[in-house]
């Protein structure tokens, strides 16, 4: 049985986004544990890199060629724009659809799956850290 070499075969990244859904939605309570399974998954299908802080998307317009800067035609879309904003997208959908309706309600406003991400991390540091304090005031 021949295979196919590594080069003709798609990357993962290529193929239609079909995310299995979290074991549970995201609330207050399970956010490590759904962490966890959100980022094997996004990690799975490479695209892991979307949800980092810095992401950002490529320029929607192409770079004029060197010579033609003063010149008149519009500018050209850049095709790596279109098919990177498709991926932040689902990989935002992902997410959202993946959350509890007092968790979404918190992060629905964010257009960009790096936002929604940040505002979740900051979200869940907060709280572990104000759940923290009574906690440790138990043990006294």
């Amino acid at each position: 049985m021949a295979f196919a070499s590594s080069s003709s075969l798609p990357s993962a990244a290529m193929f239609p986004i079909s995310f299995l859904p979290t074991n549970e939605k995201l609330t207050r309570a399970n956010f490590p544990s759904w962490k966890a399974q959100v980022l094997s998954a996004l990690r799975g299908y490479q695209l892991a890199g979307y949800i980092h802080p810095e992401a950002q998307s490529p320029s929607p317009f192409l770079a004029p060629e060197k010579g033609k800067e003063d010149s008149k035609e519009p500018p050209k879309p850049n095709p790596e724009y279109d098919a990177w904003v498709a991926k932040d997208q689902m990989v935002l959908n992902y997410l959202l659809s993946n959350m509890s309706k007092e968790i979404l309600g918190q992060v629905n406003q964010e257009i960009t799956v790096s936002g929604a991400w940040r505002a979740l991390e900051k979200m869940f540091s907060s709280f572990s850290r104000a759940e923290s304090f009574p906690r440790a005031w138990l043990w006294l």
